[in-house]
């Protein structure tokens, strides 16, 4: 079945005027669009291409939710990565933001490194790389992360290092 298509497909190209075949070409249908692997099983699920369509999306309407509710989330979170982007320009060490913006978030590039990890790459202090990451979930209203201290855990360690300093 595949194989008449792909022909019947060739068939159709060849048939087309030069300046046809070009705006097929350009629109990437220069082929018959049938992707197999040596199993015969399709290379890919057609409804993750580009080619397959999203209306209705199915997924939506059971959850209900709507096309505009789908729409304004995408904005609110096109907002949101724009406020990230723009707080990490501002700073004076984009590099380490962006290091602690990935532990605030928990995000891939995080991949569980320590705070001290994070510090010892920069040249700076756990305690420098704790105070950004706070400042980030302040600033962005974020809750922290499991990589990150509780207000109340952090405070007591700052009492800790108060009494420290004081001495005996």
């Amino acid at each position: 079945m595949d194989s008449k298509y792909k022909r019947d497909f060739q068939a159709h190209l060849k048939s087309l005027t030069p300046k046809k075949r070009k705006a097929y070409r350009l629109a990437g249908l220069d082929g018959p669009l049938v992707s197999y692997r040596g199993s015969g099983c399709p290379a890919g699920d057609i409804a993750e291409s580009s080619l397959a369509s999203h209306h209705p999306d199915i997924a939506n309407l059971i959850d209900g939710r709507t096309a505009e509710s789908e729409e304004e989330e995408t904005f609110h979170s096109s907002c949101g990565i724009c406020r990230v982007l723009s707080y990490v320009k501002g700073k004076s060490n984009p590099s380490l933001t962006i290091d602690c913006v990935l532990l605030v978030f928990n995000l891939p590039g995080y991949e569980g490194e320590s705070m001290t990890t994070i510090a010892n790459r920069y040249g700076v202090s756990r305690a420098a790389v704790s105070r950004r990451c706070v400042k980030i979930t302040e600033e962005l209203r974020v809750p922290p992360s499991r990589a990150m201290r509780s207000e109340r855990n952090r405070e007591a360690c700052r009492q800790a290092r108060t009494k420290r300093k004081a001495g005996p």
